[in-house]
């Protein structure tokens, strides 16, 4: 069986139980409101978990939309990011019960962010690409990658105290 065939099966399995993992944290997230109404932390969970299923599909969602088509390494480090976040993080409280449990989750979207700036200049500078060095789009993403992470911080530091 070639690679392609084997990557898009598993993308459809992987796809398939995320969505059933992320319908049963919803599901979690309901029987926790009938037991705590007056928490607001069973609604995040539910409604992450809307974000999750939807996240699950994600590689046919960007084929169909925006016609791109996700590589599968790429795809796998989402879903994976994803499930830490959504299905560890909210729904099993790990952001409470591991104090760095945060930290880790930060310290990936950093490498994250910095992947996608790193592609989005490379395909930006088309076939001039060549005439500069690797230096200076590692030292683009690097500074997209902090900005990003300040703007970020500003959001969840102003969120966290309105709400």
């Amino acid at each position: 069986m070639k690679k392609e065939k084997k990557e898009k099966i598993f993308t459809a399995i992987l796809s398939g139980v995320l969505a059933a993992v992320y319908l049963a944290c919803f599901i979690v997230g309901i029987t926790e409101y009938h037991h705590q109404v007056t928490s607001a932390a069973p609604i995040l969970v539910m409604l992450s978990a809307v974000g999750g299923i939807v996240l699950a599909f994600l590689p046919y969602l960007t084929k169909s939309i925006l016609k791109i088509k996700l590589s599968f390494s790429v795809n796998l480090f989402i879903q994976i990011f994803g499930l830490m976040g959504i299905g560890f993080g909210e729904t099993l409280d790990c952001y409470y019960k591991f104090p760095y449990w945060d930290d880790v989750m930060h310290f990936l979207s950093g490498i994250w962010v910095s992947y996608l700036a790193y592609a989005a200049l490379y395909a930006w500078m088309g076939e001039d690409h060549l005439s500069h060095p690797r230096a200076y789009l590692m030292a683009g993403a690097f500074t997209i990658s902090l900005c990003s992470a300040v703007l970020w911080e500003v959001y969840e530091f102003s969120f966290d105290t309105l709400f």
